[in-house]
Order: structure tokens, then sequence, then C-alpha cells
């Protein structure tokens, strides 16, 4: 069941917030690079204006995204080889075409049939390993940047993506939030968040009680 999100998950998403964690601490940058090889190729569904395969070596990498000004965005940035403007629900390709398939927040922005499929076809089109990130359970989040597909439209539950063979990795700090302490000031949630991403350690081997997971499954 979708619940209205707490203060500290509206924090997690914020600007600052998430460009500190994610820009500066770079924990996508960090995964991708253990799990990905110079002579892969890659296709890299919701791409957005700037993918962390942008730091990766890779020998071909194609991006993928329905929103038109992040894909400009992001040739500018000379991120990818090839890009494609498309729904990713609606995406096609032939199976093997791609030694990895990324999807890093694209699933929470589909509903669940149609995440389902997507996956199904992932698997199809990746030799190797099939990539995934999304927050742990339902996290709420509206339209930004200009961009109405930035609007979360279901949750994952962690069982949910495991039960299909992705082993689990946690990531942006703590999931868990202390909702009985919200007369607190801000500053005691910006120090909550700081604390919850400090132990990015503990919640990596123990998804569970991470914001956000990142998963594999291995093909070959």
């Amino acid at each position: 069941m979708q619940t209205k999100d707490s203060l500290i998950r509206k924090l997690y998403r914020t600007r600052l917030v998430s460009e500190t964690i994610y820009s500066h601490l770079f924990l996508h940058l960090f995964f991708l690079k253990k799990e990905l090889e110079p002579l892969f190729s890659v296709l890299d569904i919701g791409c957005g204006d700037n993918s962390p395969l942008r730091y990766c070596k890779v020998a071909r990498s194609v991006g993928v995204d329905i929103f038109e000004p992040a894909v400009q965005e992001s040739r500018k940035r000379g991120i990818h080889d090839n890009y494609i403007i498309a729904d990713a629900a609606k995406l096609e390709f032939k199976d093997r075409s791609f030694d990895v398939v990324v999807l890093f927040e694209v699933l929470e922005h589909l509903n669940k049939e149609e995440g389902r499929m997507l996956l199904e076809k992932a698997e199809k089109w990746a030799v190797k390993k099939v990539i995934i990130s999304c927050p742990n359970g339902y996290s709420s989040q509206p339209e930004r940047y200009g961009n109405p597909y930035q609007a979360h439209r279901c949750g994952w539950d962690i069982e949910e993506i495991t039960t299909h063979g992705y082993l689990p990795y946690g990531m942006v700090g703590l999931r868990w939030k202390p909702g009985r302490f919200l007369f607190f000031p801000l500053a005691f949630w910006v120090f909550w968040v700081v604390i919850s991403v400090a132990l990015q350690k503990l919640t990596y081997r123990h998804p569970k009680l991470a914001f956000e997971i990142c998963y594999v499954k291995n093909l070959a």
C-alpha cells in the first residue's frame, strides 16, 4: 500500500541532498564501476541528463529516455554513443543486443505491470547482467525540474525483485525514519540524513535497512 512520505524521505529527494549523495559520493558510480568492464556494451534505460555512465569506460553505450530535454543535455555532455527518445515500457530490441542493461531509478516511474514486462525484456536483451536501482518500497515523488515523467507511480519491495534472481545491495543510507520526532527543527533532520548516509557501509550489506537498493542479476 502506498503511504504518505515522512519528512525524512522528502529531504532525501530535495535537489541539495540528492545532488550531494549522488554527485559527490558517487554511490551509483561506485556500484557501476564494480559491475562493468571496459569491453561491455551497455543499454542505459532512463538515462536522464547526467547518467553515472559518463564516468565509466565501456565499449559502447546507448541512452534511452522519454524526456527529450534530458536526452539533449546528455548528448551535449557526450555521455552515450547513441540515443533513443522513447517510452521505456514500449522499447523493443533483439535478444542479446547488449552485454549489460541498466535501469537506474526507472521502475518506480512505471506502473507495476509495465515494470515487470520491462524487466523480462531487459533480461532477454542482456547477455551478461541486468543492473537496477530503485527506492526500497514506495517513496512518493511529484513531477520535478519540469519533467512530468519524474513522478513515482509505484514502489518495489526487496522480495519482489530478489525472487527473480537479483542480488540486492543497500544504497543512500538508512530507510528508517524517526517519525515520532517530527517536532524537531530542520537541523535535526539534516543531521539525521548525514548520519544515515554515513552508515552506507552497513546498509550496503544489509539492504533491507537501506533507503534505496541496487540489484544485479548475472545471466552469464
